[in-house]
């Protein structure tokens, strides 16, 4: 009896590359698949690992550029974002949590 269907796909080690790289610069995975002549479905399945490997390597190196620049103190927004995103700083004044809200309400129903 003769197998009916096309044969599994088997990515080459070129195209595994070739996806690490296209994800380590944000290309999204429907151009991946256009650019390889496959489903988008295709790329997803076989090419996870190293769209997931790219994605992280490129956040992990954004970072370390990130850091680098607020660390150097050259640049002081830089400084300011890094403080208020990754320190949790923030330039208003704290409030008094234990003091009582006052909530006003105005206008009313229409009539």
């Amino acid at each position: 009896m003769k197998k009916r269907g096309r044969p599994p796909f088997q990515p080459s080690e070129e195209e595994r590359q070739q996806v690490f790289l296209w994800a380590k610069y944000g290309v999204p995975s429907l151009d991946m698949a256009r650019m390889l002549k496959k489903d988008e479905k295709t790329i997803l399945k076989y090419f996870r690992e190293e769209i997931d490997a790219g994605r992280s390597f490129a956040h992990t190196k954004i970072r370390e550029t990130l850091w680098e620049m607020a660390a150097s103190g050259t640049n002081p927004t830089m400084t300011i974002f890094y403080c208020k995103t990754q320190l949790r700083m923030n330039d208003k004044p704290e409030q008094d949590e234990s003091a009582p809200t006052e909530i006003v309400v105005t206008g009313g129903l229409p009539r």
